[in-house]
């Protein structure tokens, strides 16, 4: 298998072509193909410091979309949830004041 036939299993990985391997390779809104956001901010990018899974509409500039593959955005979602029972460094420190 050649690198550029590698399944891309971290952000520094590069899609084939610049495309996304995960998502869909065009804007959920206008249809337009999504770009590297990093080269769309700067075309002259160095390699190593493009991160292969963001992509962007150059036309909507609506977000960052994050060419990830099914398992991480649940492993994500996994990590959200334990998250809501957290408090803020804020309310901690004020919960500590008050007692």
């Amino acid at each position: 298998m050649s690198e550029k036939d590698k399944v891309p299993d971290s952000p520094a990985i590069p899609r084939p072509g610049n495309k996304p391997y995960y998502i869909a390779p065009a804007c959920e809104t206008c249809k337009t193909p999504l770009v590297l956001n990093d080269l769309l901010e700067n075309p002259d990018t160095p390699e190593e410091e493009i991160w292969y899974d963001e992509f962007i509409c150059p036309k909507c500039l609506d977000g960052i979309y994050m060419d990830w593959p099914e398992s991480e955005w649940k492993n994500y979602e996994l990590s959200q949830k334990d998250l809501e029972d957290c408090i803020t460094l804020e309310q901690f420190l004020e919960e500590d004041r008050l007692e």
